[in-house]
């Protein structure tokens, strides 16, 4: 007979140890979700933010963690639209990745070099 008066209360995991679970293999490796080569993680970056439902050009104005949540102030670049996003760092679920979009753009650029002259016309066929 299980006893319904018992309540469970979530880990509460301290910033320290939040940090050191977010290798690879770490308890917290579901929250690598800013992914950056460039390392520049300063706040007013923009980012390809995706997600299930679809994806969006954001900008990070704030980030904070208080009692096992992390708090991320998102603006929409096309909208201006700032909206709170909260996530609970023992919930393993996909939520969102943010892509950095300086990243992209080398990226793009790089291959675009690789592949167009910048003499040449571009030649489409009909």
């Amino acid at each position: 007979m299980r006893n319904h008066n018992i309540q469970i209360t979530p880990c509460r995991a301290s910033f320290e140890d939040l940090l050191s679970g977010l290798t690879e293999t770490g308890i917290y490796s579901h929250l690598r979700l800013i992914l950056t080569k460039n390392n520049n993680r300063e706040l007013g970056q923009k980012y390809l933010m995706i997600c299930r439902s679809g994806f969006a050009k954001v900008k990070l104005l704030d980030i904070e963690y208080c009692e096992n949540q992390i708090c991320m102030a998102l603006q929409d670049t096309c909208t201006g639209m700032i909206k709170n996003v909260h996530l609970d760092v023992n919930d393993p679920a996909f939520r969102f990745l943010l892509i950095s979009w300086d990243d992209i753009l080398t990226l793009a650029k790089t291959a675009n070099a690789k592949t167009l002259n910048n003499n040449d016309l571009l030649e489409f066929d009909y």
